[in-house]
C-alpha cells in the first residue's frame, strides 16, 4: 500500500484529470451551444438579484 500522502496525491491527480476532462467537454459544448451560456449567465444574474 502506498503511504497516505502518495495515495492522496494520486487521488487528487486522478480528480484533476477528471475535472480537466469535464471542463474540456463543457468548453466544446459551449462552443457548439454558446447561447446556453448566455442564458445560464442571465439566470445566475437574476438569481443574484432576487436573493
Amino acid at each position: 500500500m502506498p503511504s497516505p500522502p502518495v495515495g492522496i496525491l494520486i487521488y487528487y491527480a486522478d480528480n484533476i484529470t477528471s475535472v480537466l476532462f469535464l471542463l474540456n467537454q463543457f468548453k466544446l459544448f459551449f462552443l457548439c451551444h454558446y447561447h446556453f451560456l448566455y442564458l445560464f449567465l442571465i439566470c445566475m444574474a437574476m438569481l443574484n438579484f432576487l436573493f
